[in-house]
Protein backbone atom coordinates (compact mmCIF):
# COMPACT_ATOMS: atom_id res chain seq x y z
CA UNK A 1 0.00 0.00 0.00
CA UNK A 2 1.47 3.49 -1.31
CA UNK A 3 1.71 6.57 1.63
CA UNK A 4 -0.97 9.17 0.31
CA UNK A 5 1.30 11.68 -2.19
CA UNK A 6 3.74 8.81 -3.40
CA UNK A 7 2.95 7.02 -6.61
CA UNK A 8 4.56 4.17 -7.64
CA UNK A 9 5.38 3.60 -11.70
CA UNK A 10 6.58 0.17 -13.03
CA UNK A 11 7.59 -0.03 -16.55
CA UNK A 12 8.18 -2.83 -18.54
CA UNK A 13 11.55 -3.73 -19.89
CA UNK A 14 13.21 -1.76 -23.01
CA UNK A 15 11.50 -3.66 -26.09
CA UNK A 16 8.68 -5.10 -23.96
CA UNK A 17 5.22 -5.46 -25.27
CA UNK A 18 1.53 -5.32 -23.71
CA UNK A 19 0.71 -8.78 -22.13
CA UNK A 20 0.18 -11.01 -25.49
CA UNK A 21 -0.75 -14.64 -23.69
CA UNK A 22 1.03 -17.49 -24.67
CA UNK A 23 3.03 -17.52 -28.18
CA UNK A 24 4.82 -20.37 -29.58
CA UNK A 25 8.13 -19.54 -31.67
CA UNK A 26 9.59 -21.94 -34.29
CA UNK A 27 13.75 -21.63 -33.99
CA UNK A 28 14.77 -21.96 -37.47
CA UNK A 29 18.14 -22.56 -36.90
CA UNK A 30 19.13 -24.83 -34.11
CA UNK A 31 16.85 -27.88 -32.34
CA UNK A 32 18.05 -26.99 -29.13
CA UNK A 33 19.53 -24.11 -27.46
CA UNK A 34 19.34 -21.73 -24.41
CA UNK A 35 18.00 -17.82 -25.18
CA UNK A 36 19.60 -15.77 -22.50
CA UNK A 37 18.53 -12.46 -22.28
CA UNK A 38 20.49 -9.14 -20.97
CA UNK A 39 18.96 -9.25 -17.74
CA UNK A 40 20.62 -12.79 -17.17
CA UNK A 41 16.84 -15.20 -17.82
CA UNK A 42 17.20 -18.03 -19.51
CA UNK A 43 14.73 -20.05 -21.32
CA UNK A 44 15.25 -22.99 -23.39
CA UNK A 45 14.36 -23.92 -26.90
CA UNK A 46 13.45 -27.90 -27.48
CA UNK A 47 12.66 -29.38 -30.55
CA UNK A 48 12.90 -25.82 -32.88
CA UNK A 49 10.01 -24.53 -30.27
CA UNK A 50 10.21 -22.06 -27.54
CA UNK A 51 6.93 -21.06 -25.79
CA UNK A 52 6.62 -17.48 -24.54
CA UNK A 53 4.40 -15.56 -22.09
CA UNK A 54 6.94 -12.82 -20.88
CA UNK A 55 7.12 -9.27 -22.71
CA UNK A 56 10.44 -9.30 -23.12
CA UNK A 57 11.09 -12.59 -24.80
CA UNK A 58 8.68 -11.96 -26.93
CA UNK A 59 10.28 -9.05 -27.83
CA UNK A 60 13.40 -10.27 -28.48
CA UNK A 61 12.04 -13.55 -30.10
CA UNK A 62 10.72 -10.95 -32.29
CA UNK A 63 13.36 -9.06 -33.63
CA UNK A 64 15.47 -12.18 -33.74
CA UNK A 65 15.53 -13.41 -37.58
CA UNK A 66 16.12 -16.89 -36.34
CA UNK A 67 12.44 -17.49 -34.87
CA UNK A 68 9.19 -17.39 -36.83
CA UNK A 69 5.81 -16.85 -34.63
CA UNK A 70 4.20 -20.00 -35.33
CA UNK A 71 0.63 -20.52 -37.46
CA UNK A 72 -2.10 -18.51 -35.90
CA UNK A 73 -0.18 -16.56 -33.50
CA UNK A 74 -0.26 -13.23 -33.40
Amino acid sequence: MSKPGITQSISAPVGATKDEGVVTFADKAFKSRTIVLSDGRAFPVSKSRITANDAALIAYLDRHADFERTAGQG
